[in-house]
């Protein structure tokens, strides 16, 4: 984000945690070093608390529909 300036786009803490809610158990636990969301102070918070790793294919109806408007 900060290296080449990207916006995020569906990457905040109310997207995370819907889609957290959402995920298949047991998942796929995040792994390796926290990054800090500098974007969204709670997102690394939530991250922490919840461990799971969102893969973008889970999300990929909502992804595609933001792109059809």
């Amino acid at each position: 984000m900060r290296e080449f300036g990207a916006i995020p786009w569906r990457f905040d803490v109310t997207e995370y945690l819907a889609a957290v809610a959402r995920a298949p158990r047991p998942g796929f636990a995040l792994t390796g070093l926290e990054v800090h969301a500098s974007w969204d102070e709670a997102l690394t918070a939530a991250m922490r608390t919840h461990g799971l790793a969102i893969a973008e294919e889970s999300l990929a109806d909502e992804l595609l529909q933001d792109l059809a408007r």
